[in-house]
């Protein structure tokens, strides 16, 4: 079995939807490649088995589950296996830190705090890159709402989309994240030194 992938996103900033996409792949023997990705996938199979290669390690995603294509110098190849594949695609672009490890691990907060307000807190989105959807009926009314939108940018739909998405992460992410005492204790202190490091004993310790 794989060792399991975590896939850690700094928030802020968010990251944004691009676009939804229902596919069908017949059991023909045709096989799909996709070489340095733009953007993080997030492939839902709704019916079937995908095969997939992912830099040569082939594995397989089952009915209910999701497997999430990350940016940069991977190859990917796809098929059916055995039957009919059906699966959604949600593309979304993140711009800020990111990384997959075999562990919770803080990704690092990619943007500059101002002077006059208080410090943006760390925040780190964890997504397990291949597992199960639990609580299917809170997740796929989510992404079936996703590959139906047809976007135009000068509309409200663009940030209804938007709010859309990010609803479905916090939902995969609640199902991924926070038992991780290592990771709580991290943001824990990150948290700590953020809301002290103001006082005069903490400056003089990090002169």
């Amino acid at each position: 079995m794989a060792q399991t992938a975590y896939i850690s996103l700094s928030c802020l900033p968010l990251p944004t939807f691009i676009e939804g996409r229902r596919v069908e792949l017949k059991p023909d023997g045709g096989k799909m490649n996709q070489v340095h990705l733009e953007y993080f996938v997030f492939a839902f199979v709704r019916q079937g088995r995908l095969a997939m290669v992912q830099d040569g390690v082939e594995q397989h995603i089952n009915n209910g589950e999701l497997f999430i294509m990350t940016p940069g110098y991977h190859k990917y190849m796809w098929w059916a296996e055995g039957a009919k594949v059906e699966l959604d695609w949600i593309y979304g672009y993140v711009a800020g830190d990111w990384h997959v490890q075999s562990s919770l691990t803080p990704a690092k907060n990619s943007m500059d705090t101002l002077m006059l307000h208080p410090p943006v807190p760390v925040q780190t989105l964890f997504l397990m890159q291949h597992r199960g959807v639990e609580k299917p009926e809170n997740v796929y009314p989510l992404v079936d709402q996703l590959v139906s939108k047809e976007l135009n940018c000068n509309s409200k739909q663009f940030f209804e989309a938007q709010e859309t998405f990010i609803k479905l992460l916090s939902y995969l992410q609640t199902q991924d994240n926070a038992k991780n005492e290592l990771t709580q204790m991290s943001l824990s202190i990150q948290k700590f030194l953020k809301k002290n490091f103001n006082q005069k004993n903490y400056r003089r310790y990090f002169k």
